[in-house]
């Protein structure tokens, strides 16, 4: 059993007070850039007549997307009958205060996030990691709203508000394109704060060089928290009533052959100080764990201006297993951008591999794993509109004893 308040009980110092709750400091190793958005990149409503430009020159971008996923069930699972479909709305402003203020390093982020529809792993599959990554409860709510402030020659970055914790931990690239739940947060993160529960708190992150990274956060993360949600309860899905939430992260990075081949490795740790239920009835405070994370760019166009690419990525994560139904996740796989000799004005990319994780042997599960093995194919018909089909096939959904499941998704994507 992992003991919580170890490693990062370093951490204890550094917590602040936001309001009447208590919320500290630490976390990521990159920027988000500052640049103007050149005008192709704007989605389907254009460039506003220019003033999206305009506005983009003083630091002020809006975007959006709309994302709608289809599921269908063949065989196994909980039912073959019934259907899923479901929406997720992003609408986002970002202002950088360098142009208009002359305040560098400063950067205002807030997202409307609006989820609707069923959740096809309840409906269809009875899987535990989540075959969808949109499934949720209904809510409408700000997702994140945070500043971030770059220091000391751009090598400390400090960002304070209403926090997705995984845009800056326990983040997989090459994995960036899967449907599956366990290739963007591992299930066996017990309590990380992400969609759709992004919680209050902060982080600072420290790049001395573009080889190294540590990072660290801490949230206010608990499903008693009804914080800038406007409809609805996401937070429903958070293990605990109460609690903080503290993550800590170091990283390396390296290139091979020269700078075509990037890769990245990661180490963290985290821990939960909330109040828990054991299997057994009984209560616990507190609950943490581990995980590490490598990504590696394998080969890449030797043509100029060319994005197609091979990634593989490897990650895995553990739990307590007195409180945590997930207590081990290995996932793994190759995303291979531009498979296809395509247009400039459309791309493609493929993904393969499978996501294992182990239930508790406390917990009532009749199966000890559940292993998924998707395979994708992603086209951008558009610069604003994509299509991906998605099939994963799903053995042991649950550990309830369930027969395996064969399952489709098509998402489509609408960028505005």
């Amino acid at each position: 059993m992992l003991k919580s308040g170890s490693f990062l009980s370093a951490l204890a110092p550094l917590f602040l007070s936001m309001g009447a709750q208590p919320v500290i400091a630490l976390a990521q190793d990159t920027a988000p850039a500052t640049q103007p958005i050149p005008p192709q990149t704007f989605g389907v409503t254009g460039d506003w007549f220019g003033l999206r430009i305009r506005m983009a020159n003083d630091g002020l971008t809006f975007a959006g997307t709309i994302d709608y996923d289809y599921s269908k069930n063949f065989i196994g699972g909980i039912s073959i009958v019934n259907d899923a479909s479901r929406e997720l709305l992003n609408l986002n402003i970002t202002f950088t205060t360098d142009q208009l203020l002359h305040w560098h390093g400063g950067t205002f982020f807030i997202n409307l996030q609006d989820h609707e529809g069923s959740n096809g792993s309840t409906s269809l599959a009875g899987d535990a990691q989540l075959f969808d990554n949109q499934d949720a409860p209904r809510y409408i709510q700000l997702s994140e709203l945070w500043y971030q402030q770059l220091f000391l020659d751009d090598k400390f970055r400090l960002k304070i508000g209403r926090i997705d914790s995984n845009t800056e931990f326990a983040q997989v690239t090459n994995a960036s394109q899967f449907l599956n739940s366990s290739y963007g947060a591992s299930p066996a993160i017990l309590g990380l704060p992400t969609i759709p529960d992004a919680a209050l708190g902060a982080n600072l992150f420290w790049t001395p060089d573009p080889h190294f990274y540590l990072g660290a956060g801490s949230y206010y993360a608990n499903r008693s928290d009804q914080s800038l949600i406007l409809s609805g309860h996401p937070n429903t899905v958070d293990p605990t009533s109460g609690g903080m939430f503290s993550i800590l992260e170091l990283g390396a990075k390296w290139n091979l052959d020269k700078t075509q081949l990037p890769g990245r490795f990661a180490l963290g740790g985290y821990d939960h100080n909330g109040q828990f239920e054991r299997f057994n009835g009984t209560a616990q405070t507190g609950a943490a764990g581990m995980y590490a994370m490598f990504d590696q760019t394998v080969w890449q166009s030797s043509v100029p201006d060319s994005n197609r690419s091979v990634g593989a990525f490897a990650q895995f994560s553990v739990a307590d297993s007195h409180v945590a139904l997930i207590t081990e996740q290995i996932g793994t796989g190759v995303q291979w951008t531009g498979p296809l000799p395509l247009s400039s004005r459309s791309s493609d990319i493929f993904g393969l591999g499978p996501t294992w994780v182990q239930f508790s042997n406390q917990s009532p599960t009749v199966d000890r794993y559940e292993l998924a093995i998707e395979g994708f194919y992603k086209l951008q018909l558009t610069p604003w509109f994509d299509v991906q089909p998605d099939l994963q096939y799903i053995i042991n959904p649950g550990g309830t004893g369930r027969p395996n499941a064969l399952v489709m998704t098509v998402r489509a994507e609408l960028d505005f």
